[in-house]
């Protein structure tokens, strides 16, 4: 049985890994959001939204 050996720069890349994963998903969230406001407004459907 092999064991298993873990460095620092695997824990950095991981830690990079997942940071970058959220950083995309938050992206594509926004993304989302801001699309589906523009499509509503151009077909006239008021979304009223928290910040206005």
């Amino acid at each position: 049985m092999r064991s298993v050996t873990l460095s620092v720069t695997d824990g950095f890349k991981f830690g990079c890994g997942i940071i970058l994963a959220v950083a995309f998903a938050a992206a594509m969230l926004v993304l989302l959001v801001s699309v589906t406001v523009f499509v509503s407004t151009i077909f006239g459907i008021r979304i009223p939204l928290p910040m206005a």
